[in-house]
């Protein structure tokens, strides 16, 4: 294994990772940055937020702060990663335009031509060299940064308008399978079992059950609980709600049972979370970033 990484101390990472055989992360983790996942070559499983994605070579996968998520594939691959905290680009960005790019993360994967692949490979390769140079210029290395958010924020306008594309990993799946992941995102904190789900999109629960688990990779419930565990994170940063008000208001069946099923995600304890991630916006702790193993 080839392995690279480089700090700026204000919170970014570069990492680039060649691997020549299989790899899985075997469980869910999270960061605490923006991660940009660009695959140089061979193919990965991505399962984020109970949305399954399978990316090529050439293609990126995205996730914001705190959104659980893991990869698995059975081939040899090279992956370029960025991780960067909001407040290092807040350093150079306007708050609007620093809306501007991080709005791009709204979506997971995205898909580029080849000129855009090449692209994408000359800027971050220079960018690493900026990383590396003797006497560093910070503000180079946020202009390769910026470019490769640049050149992903057109990528996407390109893909969201191309006609008849649908950007669920679902596509495939019966209309009936469809209705139901559209409910159980607009209704996953009120859900309390497969029978909810059942009568309210009239199919039977043995049908939803099986094929939940084919076209989605996992159990209705594990989705359900990876819903609920992204809303979770972002009440526990961003607001000053308990934790019993925070498990309440996500569906969460008691505190107790909220604390058990956080402690298995996220490997930590809400609380803990919390502390951990207070005023991380301004944070320039580099532990705030993964190992880089996906």
């Amino acid at each position: 294994m080839k392995n690279n990484m480089e700090y700026l101390p204000e919170g970014v990472l570069l990492s680039r990772i060649e691997r020549d055989y299989a790899y899985s992360t075997e469980q869910y983790h999270h960061h605490a940055g923006y991660e940009i996942y660009f695959l140089n070559h061979g193919e990965r499983e991505f399962v984020c937020a109970g949305r399954m994605f399978t990316l090529r070579e050439g293609e990126v996968f995205l996730v914001r702060p705190d959104v659980l998520h893991y990869a698995y594939g059975e081939t040899p691959h090279e992956k370029y990663g960025v991780e960067f905290s909001e407040k290092h680009i807040s350093h150079y960005l306007t708050p609007s335009a620093r809306e501007e790019f991080l709005s791009i993360f709204e979506q997971n994967h995205i898909v580029l031509g080849e000129e855009e692949q090449e692209e994408f490979r000359r800027v971050y390769r220079e960018t690493m060299q900026c990383f590396q140079a003797e006497k560093r210029d910070n503000s180079l290395c946020f202009a390769g940064v910026l470019s490769m958010l640049a050149l992903l924020k057109g990528a996407l306008a390109r893909q969201e308008s191309q006609a008849g594309r649908e950007a669920q990993p679902w596509q495939d799946a019966p209309e009936s399978l469809r209705t139901v992941i559209a409910y159980i995102r607009g209704h996953y904190t009120g859900i309390h079992a497969l029978e909810d789900i059942a009568e309210s999109c009239y199919v039977n629960k043995y049908y939803l059950s099986r094929g939940f688990k084919k076209y989605m990779g996992i159990t209705v419930m594990e989705y359900i609980n990876l819903l609920r565990m992204e809303q979770a994170c972002e009440l526990l940063v961003k607001t000053g709600l308990e934790v019993g008000e925070i498990a309440e208001s996500c569906g969460f069946i008691n505190k107790s049972h909220f604390s058990t099923l956080f402690k298995r995600y996220m490997g930590t304890s809400p609380t803990e979370f919390k502390k951990a991630r207070k005023g991380y916006r301004g944070s320039s702790d580099k532990r705030w970033f993964g190992d880089g193993q996906v």
